[in-house]
């Protein structure tokens, strides 16, 4: 089993859509070990009652949701989802976890989604291409991302690459392993990546 943790974050209806579908399809993942980090208790959906383990981070829900993920994960990596990456494809986590046992200088490896361009798209046959951010589903290697400092969520991004780069690792996207990005260019928490959504 792989401890997993989908981020949930629902502002209205069509987000709250996304992560019932997303909650349902990582239950059929046979390595997911499943656990909710919710934004608020009043986004709770009567379909994810056989679900353990739902934990509340209120404030500051980008940083200590993935920080709370950390302290609570077990074994040597876990994975991190938001509530709109749909994984696809039989066996994700085991793909995942093959990819990252095959590239130990990795310290997280994201799947790339496929209804979005990213870099991943490298003709040298490499299956994980090297970024300086990355996000969507995948694996993070534990202990990484315990240490949150108090930073805005512009300076998210930059933050987990130099204290992936301070550890000696790299961060990548699998080129053949896909989600799909449910909120592509329209669901973002940051209005400066909204789409007039």
């Amino acid at each position: 089993m792989i401890a997993t943790f989908i981020r949930i974050w629902a502002p209205d209806d069509l987000r709250l859509g996304m992560a019932i579908s997303t909650v349902a399809r990582w239950q059929k993942d046979s390595l997911a070990d499943l656990t909710l980090i919710i934004c608020s208790s009043s986004l709770f959906h009567d379909s994810w009652a056989n679900i353990d383990r739902v934990m509340l981070a209120e404030d500051n829900f980008s940083q200590q949701s993935i920080k709370l993920a950390d302290e609570m994960a077990y074994g040597d990596y876990y994975s991190v989802s938001d509530d709109d990456m749909l994984i696809y494809g039989k066996d994700f986590l085991l793909r995942c976890k093959a990819v990252l046992e095959r590239n130990p200088e990795y310290g997280i490896i994201c799947a790339s989604p496929a209804n979005e361009h990213i870099s991943s798209e490298s003709g040298d046959g490499r299956e994980v291409i090297e970024s300086h951010a990355v996000g969507g589903s995948g694996l993070i290697r534990k202990g990484i991302m315990k240490d949150f400092p108090a930073i805005s969520n512009q300076e998210y991004s930059g933050w987990i690459d130099k204290q992936y780069r301070s550890k000696g690792y790299k961060m990548g996207y699998m080129r053949d392993v896909k989600y799909l990005h449910l909120g592509a260019h329209f669901s973002f928490s940051s209005p400066a990546h909204c789409d007039g959504y």
